[in-house]
């Protein structure tokens, strides 16, 4: 939705464009007895980072985007891509928190959520941004998000990209802010997706092992 669309590909000509796959997605594959089966991915997420050619981060945009969140949030980023340490650094610090954050990876909590109600698996023991790590229907997720129960895939990503601009992008930018200069790329990786997007890159189970998978010893 985001990488296809003309207009990020006009803003990020100047780029150099590359993806880095920091593990495989675990799957989960349905088998409805009859010849058919459907495969899914789960616990996955993304970051996009803005980077300079000595590897330092200039920004990062944890999550999910529509091209009308995104390009705007790109091109503040762009116009302190030269800043010094010092002018850099304040323009990490004006972002503000919400005081009520809501919760986050909606789009992809309709393909895991219900999922994750099927086989079993509890919701998370302490509160959690992430949405799809909580068992839910695909009604009850349109319900978490304002949203009509039939509201469809695009409505949901729109919904999505609002909430990580809001509160994603903030923090990113709290913890950018904490540097008193640009961090490299291996720095970001792990409090970016374990603290921000919540997803456990380090455990090799991801969050699943204890799961009980119903008809399955």
């Amino acid at each position: 939705m985001l990488l296809s669309d003309a207009r990020f590909v006009q803003a990020t000509q100047n780029c150099q464009l590359a993806w880095q796959n920091l593990r495989p997605a675990p799957k989960v594959t349905i088998d409805f007895g009859d010849g058919r089966t459907m495969q899914r991915t789960l616990k996955g997420s993304t970051v996009i980072y803005l980077c300079r050619p000595d590897g330092t981060v200039v920004d990062a945009f944890p999550g999910v985007y529509t091209p009308e969140d995104f390009l705007p949030e790109w091109q503040k980023a762009m116009a302190h891509y030269n800043d010094e340490d010092g002018p850099w650094r304040s323009w990490q610090q004006q972002p503000e928190l919400l005081a009520s954050q809501p919760r986050l990876t909606a789009s992809k909590a309709i393909i895991e959520s219900p999922l994750l109600k099927a086989l079993g698996e509890p919701a998370p023991p302490v509160p959690s941004l992430d949405l799809s790590r909580y068992p839910l229907s695909k009604i009850q997720v349109n319900q978490q998000l304002g949203l009509p129960v039939q509201a469809s895939g695009e409505q949901v990503v729109i919904e999505d990209s609002r909430r990580y601009r809001r509160v994603a992008r903030p923090m990113a930018h709290r913890w950018l802010a904490g540097h008193s200069q640009p961090p490299r790329l291996e720095e970001c990786t792990d409090p970016l997706f374990e603290e921000v997007l919540g997803v456990p890159i380090h455990d090799p189970w991801l969050g699943l092992k204890d799961g009980t998978v119903p008809g399955t010893p």
